[in-house]
């Protein structure tokens, strides 16, 4: 009988200590699902650059209007330079009728003798026309001319040699040769192209640079 109530303390003892066990032994937690974060709204494309715009080609001078009216004979020349250049200057027409020139342009005016071809191109520039003649030219002829010169102030007279005809008149661009001082193309060539739009800088001064004309 001693023994049986011996077996029951210990049965009893071993149920406390289980149950001790049970109770101070905490179950582990079930762990927390890994954050889900939003997304965040769709972003904006990158705006796209305009292209950077394509710069304009440094200006040259191509001519003004070319004159409606119809001269025979005309001869009409394109794409002339007109920068300044010091020194002598070889040119296509005969005589020049517009390109490189010397920085200082040459006062209109009669001039009995040859000028600087590089100073006369300089104040056809600035809208002047040229007349040249053979200097073995009849003076009659000479005189005539000499008097259509000193008409307006951006006419400019001299003898030119190796013309290819007794007289050639031109202006920036333009030229037109001529047999006789009467010939009525003389007046009609100033008249379209005097201080005309066709020049590069039509109505600059014919006088204030070179050369003293003849009264």
């Amino acid at each position: 009988m001693r023994h049986f109530k011996t077996f029951l303390s210990l049965l009893s003892l071993l149920a406390l200590t289980q149950l001790a066990c049970v109770t101070l032994i905490p179950s582990a937690d079930t762990p927390e699902p890994f954050p889900t974060f939003e997304i965040n709204e769709t972003l904006e494309p990158f705006p796209t650059l305009e292209p950077f715009p394509t710069l304009e080609p440094f200006p040259t001078f191509e001519g003004g209007e070319t004159p409606e009216q119809e001269i025979d004979g005309l001869l009409l020349f394109d794409n002339l330079p007109n920068n300044h250049r010091n020194g002598t200057v070889e040119y296509d027409q005969n005589p020049p009728a517009g390109g490189y020139h010397n920085p200082v342009w040459l006062n209109c005016g009669v001039y009995s003798e040859p000028v600087t071809s590089e100073m006369a191109v300089h104040s056809l520039e600035h809208g002047a026309v040229w007349i040249t003649y053979q200097p073995d030219l009849d003076a009659d002829e000479v005189a005539k001319l000499e008097e259509f010169t000193r008409e307006t102030n951006y006419r400019l007279l001299s003898p030119y040699p190796d013309l290819p005809t007794p007289i050639v008149i031109s202006a920036w661009g333009a030229q037109l040769q001529l047999e006789s001082a009467d010939d009525p193309r003389l007046e009609e060539f100033s008249e379209l192209f005097e201080n005309s739009s066709a020049g590069p800088e039509p109505g600059a001064p014919c006088d204030g640079g070179v050369g003293s004309p003849e009264p």
